[in-house]
C-alpha cells in the first residue's frame, strides 16, 4: 500500500515538473518565434523579400507542425505503452521518422515546382520551397527522438531540445537573412533543421534491438491526428499564401505583368502576415487551456460524472471567452499603433488587417478549446470532420472574396473577414455538437456580457491616442481596464470570481 503511495506521489511530482519544463520551453519557443517575426523586416528591408520568405515559411509551417504534432504523440504513446520494449520501439520509431522523411520532404520537393508556379503563380519560390523540404524531412526524424523522449517522461530533456532548437532556429534564420534575403533565411532554416536532428541522433540515439515496425498500427494512430492538424493548421494559416496566390492570379488577369503581379502579391502577403503576427498572441497564450481541459474532461467522462464534466466544459470556455477578449479587443483597437511598436512605416500598411484577425481569431481559439473536449471525450473522428470543414470556407471564402475585391489593401481586409467567418462557423459546429453530446457548451449571458464588455474595451483602445508606441501601450492597458470594468458592471465579473483569486494568490504565498 505504502509502495503504491509512493509511486503515485512520484508521478504526481513527475507531471508537475513536466508541466513546468513544457511551459518554459514553450515561452522560448514563443518569444524566440515573434522576435523572428518582429527582427526579419528589418534585416530583409524589402516588404517584398519578407513576403517572399513568409509565404514559403508558413506553407512549411503547415506540414511541419501536422507532422511534429502527429509523430511525437504517436511515438510517445507506444513508449509509455510498453516501456520495457521502448529502446525498440525508439528505433522503429527513426524507421518510420525517415519512412516519411522520405515521402514527406521528397514529395514536397517534387511539388515545389508546381506549388510555385501553378499556385503562386511565382517560379522564383521553387527553390526557396526546394529548400524547405529539407526541413520536412529533418522534423519527420527528429520529432520521431523527441517523442521518444516524451513517452520516458524525460520531460527536461525534451524541454531542453525544444529551447536550443528554438534559438537556434531564430539565430539561423536571422542570420541567413542577414547574408541572403529571403532564399538566406530559408536556407538558415534548413540548416538549423539539420543541426539539431544530428545532435539529438548523438544525445539521444537510434534505440536498440531489431526495429520491425508494424506499419498499420503506427499509421492507425498517426492518422487521424495528422488530419486533424493538418487542417487546425490550415485553418490557422493557410490564408496568407492564399493571399499571396489570389492577388497575384487576380493581378495577372488584369494584364498586369507576371513580375509586377508577383511583387505586389509578395509585398502585401508581407504586411498580412505582419498582422498575424500581433493577432495569433491570444491563441498562443491562451493554448494552455488545451492541455488542461484535455486530461479533466477524459477524467470525468471516463468515471461517468455528467455534471462534472459540464462545469469543466462550462468553466473552460467562459474562462478562454474572458481573457481572449481582453487580450484581442484592445489590440483591435489600436492596431495601427501596436503595429508602429515593432514595424517601420513602410509595413503599417497590415493594421486594417489586425484590427479584424485580432477578433476573428477569438473564435478560432474557442474552436480549438472546444475540439481539445471532443478529443478528450473520445470524439476524434467528429472534431476532424469540423476542421476539415472549416478548412474548405476558409479556402473558398478568401478566395473568392480576394478574388472580388478592387485592390491590394481592399484584398488584405477581405481576407481577415473570410477567415473570421470560417472561423466563426467552426466554433458554432464545435459549440452545438458539444452541447447536444453534453448539454454544456458557452452559456448565452457570458457570451453577451463578454462581447459588450469586449466592445467597451475596443473603444476606449481606440479613443485614446495611440500613434507612438508609448501610446499604442497605454491605449491597450487602458482598454483591457475598460474591459475588467465592463465586466465587473455586466455582473460577468463577480464576488465568487474574486474570491477564486484571492484563494489563488493566498496559495502561492504560503
Amino acid at each position: 500500500m505504502a509502495e503504491n503511495e509512493h509511486e503515485r506521489t512520484e508521478l504526481a511530482a513527475s507531471a508537475g515538473r513536466g508541466v513546468l519544463w513544457t511551459m518554459t520551453a514553450k515561452a522560448v519557443f514563443i518569444v524566440s518565434g515573434f522576435g523572428v517575426q518582429l527582427a526579419l523586416p528589418r534585416v530583409l528591408g524589402d516588404p517584398e523579400q519578407w513576403g517572399r520568405y513568409s509565404t514559403v515559411a508558413t506553407i512549411t509551417a503547415i506540414v511541419t507542425n501536422t507532422l511534429v504534432a502527429a509523430t511525437v504523440q504517436t511515438v510517445s504513446k507506444r513508449t509509455s505503452d510498453d516501456e520495457s520494449r521502448a529502446d525498440r520501439t525508439q528505433r522503429e520509431g527513426l524507421l518510420v521518422g525517415l519512412a516519411m522523411a522520405v515521402v514527406l520532404g521528397g514529395g514536397f520537393a517534387a511539388a515545389a515546382p508546381w506549388l510555385a508556379s501553378e499556385w503562386q503563380h511565382d517560379a522564383t519560390l521553387a527553390p526557396l520551397l526546394m529548400t524547405s523540404s529539407i526541413v520536412i524531412a529533418s522534423y519527420a526524424m527528429y520529432s520521431a527522438l523527441i517523442g521518444a523522449i516524451n513517452g520516458r517522461r524525460r520531460f527536461s530533456a525534451q524541454a531542453s531540445f525544444d529551447m536550443g532548437f528554438a534559438i537556434l532556429r531564430a539565430a539561423c534564420i536571422v542570420g541567413g537573412a542577414a547574408l541572403g534575403a529571403a532564399a538566406g533565411a530559408i536556407g538558415g532554416f534548413a540548416s538549423a533543421a539539420v543541426i539539431i536532428l544530428i545532435v539529438s541522433l548523438l544525445v539521444i540515439g537510434v534505440g536498440r534491438g531489431p526495429a520491425r515496425p508494424d506499419v498499420r498500427a503506427w499509421l492507425a494512430f498517426f492518422v487521424p491526428i495528422a488530419i486533424y492538424q493538418a487542417a487546425l493548421n490550415g485553418v490557422l494559416q493557410l490564408d496568407q499564401p492564399l493571399l499571396r496566390a489570389n492577388l497575384a492570379a487576380a493581378a495577372i488577369a488584369r494584364g498586369v505583368t507576371s513580375e509586377e503581379a508577383n511583387t505586389i502579391a509578395s509585398s502585401w502577403a508581407g504586411f498580412y502576415r505582419n498582422a498575424q503576427t500581433f493577432a495569433f498572441v491570444p491563441y498562443q497564450l491562451i493554448l494552455a487551456v488545451t492541455f488542461v481541459v484535455f486530461p479533466t474532461v477524459a477524467r470525468a467522462t471516463s468515471s461517468g460524472d455528467a455534471e462534472a464534466t459540464r462545469r469543466a466544459i462550462r468553466g473552460a470556455m467562459r474562462f478562454s471567452l474572458v481573457v481572449l477578449l481582453a487580450m484581442a479587443t484592445p489590440i483591435a483597437g489600436a492596431s495601427d499603433g501596436v503595429m508602429r511598436v515593432a514595424y517601420s512605416e513602410a509595413y503599417l500598411a497590415g493594421a486594417p488587417a489586425l484590427a479584424l484577425l485580432s477578433p476573428g481569431l477569438v473564435p478560432f481559439s474557442l474552436f480549438a478549446i472546444g475540439a481539445a473536449i471532443l478529443a478528450g471525450a473520445g470524439h476524434a473522428r467528429t472534431t476532424a470532420g469540423i476542421a476539415i470543414g472549416a478548412l474548405v470556407l476558409v479556402v473558398v471564402l478568401n478566395t473568392i472574396a480576394v478574388r472580388g475585391a478592387p485592390d491590394a489593401e481592399s484584398a488584405i481586409i477581405a481576407a481577415a473577414l473570410a477567415t473570421s467567418a470560417a472561423s466563426a462557423l467552426a466554433l458554432v459546429g464545435v459549440g452545438v455538437t458539444i452541447q447536444r453530446r453534453f448539454g454544456a457548451f458557452l452559456a448565452p449571458l457570458t457570451a453577451l456580457r463578454a462581447l459588450i464588455a469586449g466592445a467597451c474595451g475596443y473603444g476606449v483602445a481606440y479613443l485614446v491616442p495611440h500613434q507612438s508606441a508609448l501610446g499604442a501601450l497605454a491605449a491597450c492597458v487602458l482598454g483591457a481596464l475598460a474591459y475588467v470594468v465592463a465586466l465587473v458592471l455586466v455582473r460577468e465579473i463577480g464576488g465568487e470570481d474574486l474570491a477564486l483569486v484571492k484563494r489563488v494568490v493566498a496559495r502561492r504565498r504560503a
